[in-house]
């Protein structure tokens, strides 16, 4: 007698996949929302390390952009003996 194997629909496709299956043939989703959570941080993630990495890479090479984003205001300490009164 053959077994027949229970079917269960996909998370994200809905389509038939096998019940004990972990991972989707059809669209490659994981069937634990936990770990479909986990892949789409780690999307987020590498695109926002992408983002501030270009946009630290410009400021470092474009003196322009570094002038306007990082000013460096002139500053000079010309006597420490004032007293203050309150």
């Amino acid at each position: 007698m053959e077994k027949k194997k229970k079917l269960g629909n996909g998370i994200k496709c809905k389509l038939d996949i096998p019940e004990s299956a972990k991972l989707c043939t059809h669209c490659g989703s994981y069937q634990n929302r936990f770990y479909n959570g986990l892949k789409t941080l780690a999307i987020f993630a590498g695109v926002v390390t992408a983002l501030v990495t270009a946009i630290m890479h410009s400021i470092s090479v474009f003196p322009v952009v570094k002038s306007t984003l990082l000013p460096n205001p002139n500053i000079e300490v010309l006597d420490l003996n004032q007293t203050c009164v309150l």
